[in-house]
């Protein structure tokens, strides 16, 4: 007999409310997973800028495989210094940060509360609140009315599609807070 027939049967109730699978834990809404904060790096490997910087490595290094490997090596270290953070400003608003490393220093590229909402597909839109703040903000390189889009994939995987980068592929950094 099926087994969820036999749970209809009024004798054998206890067995089946003894045999019920295990409740699964609810899973975190994108808008959550963003609000409960962390730090992400950027995986320039997994990234759409990493397909076109492997290509223009492997065109001003031809037939030489490991001049190529080192040309992508030296970006890919540049890279790793780069990611993204959510965190709550004193208020609770999330704060979006995007940040890097410069002459060795830990730098800001961009600071933002925003005002976070879901699309139909499930991608966050996050409205930007306040004038942001940060290094690409001062020199004029990001837009002060963007709209910032996030796919949270996972708790541990955030990709955002930038319009003119392509897809950005983010990866949660144990131990690191918001």
């Amino acid at each position: 007999m099926n087994r969820s027939l036999a749970c209809l049967a009024p004798l054998v109730l206890v067995a089946c409310a003894s045999a019920a699978e295990p409740a699964s834990a609810p899973t975190a809404s994108p808008i959550d997973t963003l609000r409960a904060g962390g730090t992400f790096a950027f995986v320039l490997d997994e990234s759409d800028p990493g397909t076109r910087l492997h290509a223009k490595c492997d065109a001003e290094h031809a037939g030489d495989a490991p001049g190529a490997a080192a040309c992508y090596d030296a970006i890919r270290q540049i890279a790793a210094r780069e990611g993204i953070r959510f965190s709550l400003d004193a208020t609770g608003r999330l704060v979006w940060t995007s940040y890097g490393a410069e002459e060795g220093k830990p730098v800001s590229y961009v600071e933002v509360p925003v005002e976070a909402s879901l699309d139909k597909d499930g991608t966050v839109a996050a409205k930007q609140v306040e004038r942001p703040r940060g290094l690409q903000v001062d020199a004029k390189e990001f837009p002060v009315d963007a709209v910032l889009r996030f796919q949270v994939v996972d708790a541990d995987t955030v990709v955002m599609p930038d319009p003119h980068k392509g897809r950005l592929v983010f990866r949660r950094v144990p131990g690191a807070g918001g």
